[in-house]
């Protein structure tokens, strides 16, 4: 068998790939227009997010505050061994053996 004679493959002058890149462009009026919608509407969202983080806070301070205190007087309790309470009593003055 003759051996195939070996044939030279040229290489490209030039090869092109296809790619992403993140290059600056210019926003025309409309892409401005739209973006300053969406800012405007991400402000307004913004705006009430804080509203209800101060609401839904006040509220965690109030059950916070609501807590220290029982803590307080369970604390007195323990420490002091006694508490205070109000007890039905019957309390009598007998004017006749003072004179």
């Amino acid at each position: 068998m003759p051996k195939k004679p070996k044939v030279k493959s040229e290489k490209p002058a030039e090869k092109v790939y296809n790619i992403n890149k993140s290059l600056k462009c210019d926003l025309n009026r409309d892409e401005l227009l739209a973006a300053g919608l969406q800012l405007a509407e991400a402000c307004d969202s913004h705006a009430k997010l804080e509203e209800d983080n101060k609401s839904v806070m006040a509220g965690y301070t109030a059950r916070l505050k609501e807590k220290a205190a029982q803590v307080s007087v369970l604390q007195s309790k323990v420490q002091n061994k006694f508490e205070f309470r109000q007890v039905p009593c019957e309390e009598k003055h007998d004017f006749a053996e003072a004179q």
